[in-house]
This record gives C-alpha cells, sequence and structure tokens, in this order.
C-alpha cells in the first residue's frame, strides 16, 4: 500500500472550464479534500477517486484507453462512468468518487444544482 495521496489542483466543486479537462484525458483535482481526476469524453466529464482501489496507486500516472483508466502499478481498469473495477487484477475494488456523478458541460458542480 502507499501513503494516502494529498489533494492536488483545483477545487471541481468551485467549477472549472471544459477545456481545463484535456479531450479524452485527465485532470488531476480535489472535491472537499479528496484527491480525484475528472476524465473528459466531448462534452461528458466523468469524476473519480484519485487512488487506485488495489494498492493505492495514483491514477494521475495511469492512462486514459477508451472509457477506461488503467492503473500505473498493476494495469487495473476502472469504467470512468461508474468507477466500478473494469479488469485486471482481479477483486472488488472500486475508484468511485463518494457522491460524485457523471456532469456535462454547462452543468452545476456536485452540490450548487
Amino acid at each position: 500500500m502507499s501513503e494516502p495521496l494529498q489533494p492536488s489542483g483545483p477545487d471541481l466543486s468551485a467549477g472549472v472550464e471544459l477545456s481545463d479537462i484535456p479531450e479524452n484525458g485527465m485532470l488531476t483535482a480535489h472535491v472537499g479534500g479528496e484527491p480525484v481526476v475528472a476524465v473528459r469524453h466531448g462534452q461528458e466529464v466523468f469524476v473519480m477517486a484519485a487512488a487506485c482501489g488495489h494498492y493505492g496507486a495514483p491514477l494521475w500516472d495511469g492512462v486514459v484507453v477508451g472509457h477506461e483508466v488503467r492503473c500505473p502499478w498493476h494495469h487495473g481498469r476502472f469504467d470512468v462512468r461508474t468507477g466500478e473495477a473494469a479488469g485486471s487484477p482481479p477483486g472488488p475494488w472500486s475508484a468511485r468518487a463518494p457522491g460524485c456523478a457523471p456532469a456535462s458541460a454547462g452543468s452545476p458542480p456536485p452540490g450548487r444544482a
């Protein structure tokens, strides 16, 4: 296990410009002090916990492939739409960020509806 990740980047609860999140890429950020990554596909943005549920690897060092983020340490795959593990290594891990749901461009940040 690694040391807990520290919050970094912008606070998504304050909002960010869609252009701040690379198309088909990740933005390292935090929500309420919890480290997260924001992944953008077109006008959709998905937010998930930044730490891999397997050994706590920083997912911001991983890669985005389609709708998955791949862990840089053991190549676990997480579906950005749900935060659920999508593949190896096997196990019941999740990278779902508590209270985060997919958002589209122009929608308010979580807790700002």
